[in-house]
């Protein structure tokens, strides 16, 4: 159904908002599975699959995510990590033990819920990465792990945010928060060099975009810098209440997307797929230098700029010193508050020339629909 489809939505906000469409000359499959026919489709190919799924409560359902998952691998469906939010409390990690699969946890040790963690291929070169594990308690929980695939190494994240801020935070201190944590991840993986997928709830509606700010500045940050979001369905549907809060984004430049959701009633939330599938040539990185103009850094910046005494402006009386003091101080903030980031060229967001302005990039996206 439409309502359900993301690819729709977003087509209306390409149009609102005259914004370049980041899925232009993409082929991206992303379906509602149940979860026969996706063993049925899946069953002996040659590409690594990534799932993810809110728990809610590892402990309670790790018996009934054992059974679907061992449905999977014992059907030649190659499932190489599966990444999980809201976990809980795990007192006795070996109790959760899954045949075949090595556990990584990060759970809250001052508050009940949320908590991520990773079940990954025990024959698959694994190592936790400290830099990406972040336990900041209804705020931004995140595990990192490093896989190896075809010798080449993968950067795989999970994280939660919960819809419910700590109590000596107020909401907008909380969203900015969440979104500095998460330009912080995205900087820290286009570092990386390396292939990088993250798997989150993130409780951000992408299906309500362009009628939510929060959606809105979420999508926003993720193609400024430099990410895509590959699940296009719904990822909980109650009665009439339904949304897509469940994301995959990856940095990786693509042709073709395989992506999707699993229905199933384990959880609220149902699970989410990404197939891996590299060309067989890699090509040539390269690297772009831009400025990150978010909505956090525009509020720093107008922060700063408020706080500055222009005084040392306006008592100056040669008006040529006046101006170059001004655009001292007007230049060292806006230095500070958008600084130069580097990060991979991605197809799929980043102008191929310098001469494409945002007017060009939507008349091309209207001229090739």
């Amino acid at each position: 159904m439409p309502k359900f489809d993301f690819s729709q939505i977003f087509n209306n906000f390409i149009l609102d908002d005259n914004i370049f469409n980041p899925y232009h000359d993409l082929n991206i499959d992303s379906s509602f599975f149940d979860p026969d026919l996706f063993k049925a489709k899946y069953q002996k190919t040659n590409c690594p699959i990534f799932l993810s799924i809110n728990a809610q409560s590892l402990c309670s359902k790790f018996e009934k995510i054992k059974n679907f998952i061992l449905n999977l691998t014992n059907s030649n469906v190659p499932i190489y990590a599966i990444a999980i939010q809201e976990t809980w409390s795990c007192p006795v990690p070996s109790d959760l033990t899954l045949p075949g699969f090595k556990l990584y946890l990060n759970e809250r040790k001052f508050s009940k819920g949320g908590g991520v963690g990773f079940y990954v291929k025990e024959n698959q070169n694994s190592k936790l990465i400290k830099n990406l594990t972040i336990m900041q308690e209804k705020i931004f929980e995140s595990l990192g792990v490093e896989i190896t695939i075809n010798r080449k190494k993968i950067l795989l994240v999970s994280y939660y945010r919960s819809p419910n801020y700590p109590a000596n935070y107020t909401q907008n201190n909380a969203h900015a928060e969440f979104f500095e944590c998460l330009t912080n991840l995205f900087s820290l993986l286009n570092d990386s060099n390396s292939p990088c997928f993250i798997f989150s709830d993130s409780n951000i509606n992408l299906l309500r975009l362009p009628h939510d700010g929060l959606a809105d500045n979420y999508f926003n940050t993720l193609t400024m810098n430099g990410f895509l979001q590959l699940i296009l369905k719904a990822t909980r549907i109650q009665g009439s209440s339904f949304g897509l809060i469940d994301h995959i984004v990856t940095n990786q430049t693509m042709d073709n997307v395989t992506s999707g959701v699993i229905i199933s009633d384990i959880s609220d939330h149902f699970f989410t797929f990404n197939i891996l599938d590299w060309p067989t040539k890699s090509p040539t990185q390269e690297f772009i230098t831009k400025r990150n103009f978010s909505l956090e850094n525009l509020r720093k910046f107008k922060q700063a700029l408020s706080s500055v005494n222009w005084n040392l402006v306006t008592n100056l009386e040669n008006v040529d010193t006046s101006y170059d003091k001004f655009w001292e101080i007007f230049s060292l903030h806006y230095e500070n508050s958008f600084p130069l980031v580097k990060m991979k060229r991605n197809k799929n967001f980043h102008k191929i020339n310098n001469f494409m302005t945002e007017g060009l990039l939507i008349s091309r996206v209207t001229k090739n629909p």
